[in-house]
């Protein structure tokens, strides 16, 4: 038994020594115990590495660092200040009254700030018919100087006059009456407040229609003056009034 073990034995050690001595053959490598490395990260589609962010905000001293958070933030809260700025809702503060002279209007001063604080559609109104009749009767002394330079032409000129005065007359005769109604509306508003707010809000409305009404062919008949005032009036309201009126009458 021992002798036919040995004999395997040095047989099995015969065809290793006689492998390792054939011509052209290589050593069988030996077979590697530890996993294939993964791919480094960012190679071959993964993902970028983590620690790049963090070198970069290493390298960066304090101050850079404090301006690279806080710049981002400086330029957004700008942004939301000009959105604000440019979309928002300018404000819901209620316009100031300005005692701007109205010579063709009756009212007082009180009266006219009464108007502008209750009902500042009449208001309008009010300045837009003081208007209307400066414009009237510059067209009328316009048309008389002209029938005074060429007195055998005058019947020309007074007719045209005529139909200036006619239109002139109608209107004051229109707003005398919204006058009159606002006076009445002063008085008991300053008796009993109460009253007068139950007849403002019921005569507002067609005052505002009636004003309205009788500026409708007085503005229509404005739009035909081509010679308008040449001299500008004083001070900024006046002035505003004056370019109004050339723009829209």
């Amino acid at each position: 038994m021992l002798g036919f073990k040995k004999k395997n034995k040095s047989q099995e050690e015969t065809k290793k020594d006689q492998t390792l001595l054939e011509p052209g053959r290589k050593p069988d490598a030996p077979k590697a115990d530890k996993k294939a490395d993964p791919p480094a990260s960012g190679e071959d589609g993964g993902s970028p590495p983590r620690n790049k962010t963090k070198k970069i905000f290493q390298k960066l001293s304090p101050k850079r660092l404090m301006v690279f958070l806080v710049l981002p933030a400086i330029v957004a809260a700008a942004a939301w200040v000009g959105y604000a700025w440019f979309f928002s809702d300018p404000g819901e503060k209620p316009p100031e009254y300005k005692n701007i002279p109205m010579p063709h209007v009756s009212l007082p001063e009180e009266m006219r700030r009464f108007c502008f604080n209750q009902m500042p559609d009449l208001y309008k109104a009010f300045a837009a018919y003081n208007d209307t009749v400066t414009l009237f009767d510059h067209e009328i002394a316009r048309i008389t100087e002209i029938g005074e330079n060429y007195p055998e032409q005058k019947k020309i000129a007074d007719a045209e006059k005529k139909v200036w005065e006619r239109s002139k007359d109608r209107l004051l005769n229109a707003f005398s009456k919204i006058e009159d109604t606002v006076k009445q509306m002063y008085v008991l508003f300053q008796v009993n407040e109460e009253q007068g707010l139950a007849m403002i809000q019921e005569k507002k409305d067609d005052l505002v229609n009636t004003a309205q009404d009788a500026l409708a062919p007085a503005r229509d008949q404005a739009g035909n003056i081509t010679h308008q005032p040449s001299q500008e009036p004083d001070g900024i309201i006046q002035g505003l009034f004056y370019t109004l009126k050339k723009k829209f009458l």
